[in-house]
């Protein structure tokens, strides 16, 4: 149906209903539901001289949060001296671990800090893949340990100064 013809539709059954005519037999005349014809009674009733017109549906107002420049460049900072530093994480979520650590008022969510990160350039790809060099990893034996026998075991220490310390992981 083109828009003129659903204009007159509206238009006609709004004055049925208005004329007294039951909802139900008004809907069956017009194939259409009970929603359709309350909507349009509703529109009728706010007074609008085009009320029988189609609104829009998207938003009267779009509200874009933009992030703060103060924050953006405390993120870039952060993200700066982290890749100078030789051994360290540079990803969204250590920068909003440092801010926590800065104590900073306002601290942006992972993605917010993704976002800036991608904005500014600062995302870049891994040049290579891992490619395997053809060794088999070392493998638990089949039998169950004996007593007394070694187990490998790895230690790991803090590369965060507040948090050095011994880590065993086996």
């Amino acid at each position: 149906m083109n828009q003129n013809k659903l204009e007159a539709l509206r238009i006609k059954a709004v004055k049925k209903y208005l004329e007294g005519k039951n909802p139900q037999v008004i809907c069956k005349e017009l194939s259409m539901s009970k929603r359709w014809l309350f909507k349009w009674i509703k529109r009728y009733k706010t007074g609008k001289r085009n009320w029988f017109k189609e609104e829009s549906k998207t938003p009267h107002t779009i509200f874009y949060w933009k992030t703060p420049s103060k924050v953006e460049k405390k993120v870039i900072t952060i993200r700066r001296l982290l890749q100078e530093t030789k051994i360290s994480q540079i990803g969204a979520i250590n920068i909003q671990y440092q801010m926590q650590t800065l104590e900073e008022k306002e601290i942006p969510q992972i993605w917010t800090i993704n976002r800036i990160l991608k904005r500014n350039n600062l995302v870049s790809k891994r040049e290579k893949r891992y490619q395997p060099k053809g060794k088999p990893y070392p493998q638990f034996p089949s039998r169950p340990f004996k007593i007394n026998t070694l187990h490998q075991f790895d230690i790991v220490v803090s590369s965060i100064p507040e948090r050095w310390g011994l880590f065993l992981c086996s």
